[in-house]
């Protein structure tokens, strides 16, 4: 059975006027995607069945194309994904390449805060400094610690806030150098 260029075109357009909202706001829904993207794909799987006879043999287009749009999504979220740690990957190059070209004057500066907040943390309590160590350091949440600690998360935060005004009250406190 062999079918015309016009039929298959009324039929594609019949399809696509059926399930164009439909898809695009099971798009924008399930995949988080804002109205014009949603659109875009489904655009793109228009052009992609209208390239082929497929949608004139399908008992359910609809399965059909919502599986086709779901397909696509997926490899949008995998190209973002790729090209968002791409992204990164050249700004922490461009980051450490500047770092490569800091001044010297710059080096001193941060080297002497680096001395000062060591020098507060030496003098600080065992406790607060191994709270504060334990939370900005090893990354660990008030509740952690406090667990960890069998001491309230009130307490922990009370030592980490402390601590972390010892070391800004030693930067201001440091000598300035011209």
């Amino acid at each position: 059975m062999s079918i015309g260029t016009e039929e298959k075109d009324q039929r594609i357009r019949e399809v696509y006027s059926r399930y164009r909202d439909e898809l695009c706001h099971y798009l924008a829904r399930h995949y988080t995607l804002d109205p014009s993207e949603a659109e875009d794909v489904v655009q793109a799987v228009f052009t992609r069945v209208a390239e082929t006879n497929i949608v004139l043999t399908l008992d359910n287009p609809r399965a059909f194309l919502y599986k086709m749009a779901a397909n696509t999504c997926i490899d949008l979220k995998r190209r973002d994904k790729v090209r968002a740690a791409y992204q990164t990957q050249v700004v922490e190059s461009d980051e450490e390449r500047e770092l490569d070209h800091t001044d010297p004057a710059r080096e001193a500066e941060a080297d002497q805060q680096l001395r000062c907040v060591t020098d507060a943390l030496r003098t600080m309590p065992e406790k607060r400094r191994r709270l504060l160590l334990m939370n900005r350091l090893d990354g660990l949440s008030y509740a952690e610690i406090a667990r960890r600690e069998k001491l309230s998360e009130t307490v922990v935060r009370k030592h980490v806030f402390k601590a972390l005004a010892d070391c800004q009250k030693a930067l201001q406190n440091q000598p300035k150098h011209n």
